[in-house]
């Protein structure tokens, strides 16, 4: 417990709620001061006033903050706030698990697998993004196994129903911080739920990045979007920008011909970052009149409002790419577009904020850094029983596959991590017993 505050309790003669609430610091362990207010004048109207007009007992006060009666001390209570007021270490009573994942993902699922099966115990906290990345992908064809293919949720879904057949636990649920002061770790939402393990992996994956520029947020949702498969039909029969020059931008791009009377695709160099598959897919339909590319390009401002949606979209352009460093050059050209909706696929960053202050080490992105190598505890951190897969480490990559199997060698890093630790706390019991004979 760290250092108690102060607790002060109002109370009057015969009245079994003051008892009832001198009872509830007892059993907590807690010191308090008590001001009986019966026939004191003086101290009634102390209460009174510091009670906002309250004329009822018991009034409970912690560090002069007014916490109130006995029914506003017990609803704290019931929900842990009332320890955390008074300092005390609550870990006792929170849900305990030998592994904790973040993340409900190709790669936090695999996990779960792996390590439902090794009794592990996982609970999979889900996160803001359930499902993932994976999720806002219509058609996934090349996850080994499905030769037809399949839609990114079905695979999801079809993930979690396997870990949940083995034992994993699956929650709603965003982390705020993860403690590795001292073990078992700490894990607390945002919610305020806290949850203690042995063990944890981030699995937590990437978030769509955003340009930053003019009309960005104030259109997002009203025709500015990251996410083609959930928004673009909704735009139907307009003509639609998209932004970006890697395998995203060119499977959003492909995707909205389905609807657009055009698709626009913008990027800011001459050559694509896509694999050869899209870039052959995405020139077959510019013969077919459908894409139009714009390279060399850079989007700079979005205008409409949210009642009308995009009005049109301003660009720059340079003949040698990245014409935004570049907007003082002569042959820089600046251009409008009368598009209805812009979506933008330039890539993720990482959902590693809640690891800062820890001991893990990322880079300037937010990436995790992990050891890597060859051999076991290739996922390992630099923390002792923190592992990272999948997005929030893979910065290069980053295919349903390839999470797949860093979310493997996450559960066996950790399996290892746990059996290891285990056989450690094991051995001074063992030793005592052979020095009794």
């Amino acid at each position: 417990m760290s250092e108690q505050p102060r607790v002060e309790i109002y109370t009057k003669d015969d009245c079994p709620y003051c008892d009832k609430a001198k009872d509830l610091f007892d059993a907590k362990g807690v010191e308090y001061e008590t001001y009986n207010v019966t026939g004191d004048d003086d101290l009634f109207d102390e209460m009174v006033e510091r009670a906002d007009g309250r004329q009822t007992a018991p009034e409970v006060f912690i560090d002069d903050e007014l916490i109130g009666g006995w029914d506003d001390t017990t609803a704290l209570d019931e929900t842990g706030e009332l320890d955390k007021k008074l300092g005390l270490d609550t870990e006792a009573a929170v849900e305990h698990h030998k592994l904790i994942i973040a993340g409900s993902g190709i790669a936090g699922l695999t996990a779960a697998i792996y390590a439902a099966r090794s009794n592990n115990d996982p609970l999979v906290l889900e996160g803001g993004e359930p499902g993932g990345q994976l999720t806002l992908t219509t058609d996934v064809e090349n996850y080994p196994g499905f030769p037809e293919g399949l839609s990114g949720p079905d695979l999801i879904n079809r993930m979690k129903e396997q870990a949940e057949r083995f034992g994993t636990e699956i929650e709603n649920g965003v982390i705020e911080s993860v403690d590795d002061s001292k073990r078992p770790y700490r894990v607390e939402l945002t919610n305020g739920d806290v949850y203690t393990a042995d063990a944890f992996i981030a699995a937590s994956g990437a978030s769509a990045r955003t340009l930053g520029i003019p009309g960005e947020d104030d259109l997002m949702g009203y025709g500015v979007s990251t996410c083609a498969t959930c928004d673009g039909a909704f735009f139907r029969g307009e003509e639609m920008l998209v932004v970006g020059g890697g395998d995203a931008a060119m499977e959003e791009a492909n995707f909205l011909t389905k609807f657009a009377e055009k698709v626009y695709l913008a990027h800011r160099r001459e050559e694509f970052r896509a694999e050869d598959y899209w870039i052959d897919r995405i020139h077959e339909k510019v013969e077919a009149g459908e894409i139009e590319i714009l390279k060399n390009t850079e989007l700079t401002e979005v205008v409409g409002s949210a009642e009308e949606g995009v009005d049109y979209a301003s660009l720059v352009r340079h003949p040698e790419g990245h014409p935004t460093d570049k907007l003082d050059d002569p042959e820089t050209e600046e251009f409008e577009m009368d598009v209805g909706a812009v979506f933008l696929a330039i890539g993720h960053t990482p959902n590693t904020e809640y690891l800062e202050g820890t001991g893990v080490e990322m880079d300037d992105a937010g990436y995790l850094k992990t050891e890597g190598g060859k051999g076991g505890s290739q996922t390992a951190t630099g923390v002792p029983g923190i592992f990272g897969a999948g997005d929030v480490v893979d910065f290069h990559y980053q295919q349903a596959v390839t999470a797949a199997g860093m979310g493997c060698k996450a559960a066996l890093d950790a399996d290892d991590y746990l059996e290891a630790t285990e056989i450690d706390s094991e051995e001074p019991a063992t030793e005592a017993a052979a020095g009794d004979d």
